[in-house]
């Protein structure tokens, strides 16, 4: 009995909902340039391709403010939801998001 080589299928075309979440996981996992992580994000979409209709404009168009804005919330986000989950005692959760704020702020830079 002969075995046939199955091949596997290819990934579904990307849409901006995947695309981000992959951009946030690349900047997340690694110290990166915008310079990498566009290059990074222009060999996913070539690899898998564009899901029709998806408005790939909108994330062409994204400042490098706007990335650090979204990576900053996402951060935010999941040091609260850890400090939630962890009970961590004597996190101030309310003095942590006014710091961050503040930097931003001093960038020019709302969060």
């Amino acid at each position: 009995m002969a075995y046939q080589k199955t091949q596997k299928r290819a990934p579904p075309p990307l849409d901006q909902a995947r695309l981000r979440a992959l951009a946030l996981h690349y900047a997340g996992r690694y110290a990166t340039t915008r310079a990498k992580l566009s290059a990074y994000l222009q060999r996913k979409i070539r690899d898998r391709g564009w899901k029709e209709g998806e408005p790939y404009a909108d994330l062409e168009q994204a400042t490098e403010a706007e990335v650090l804005v979204l990576m900053a919330r996402k951060y935010l986000r999941t040091l609260r939801d850890l400090a939630v989950l962890e009970q961590v005692a004597d996190f101030d959760w309310e003095h942590l998001l006014k710091d961050v704020q503040n930097l931003f702020l001093a960038k020019g830079l709302a969060i």
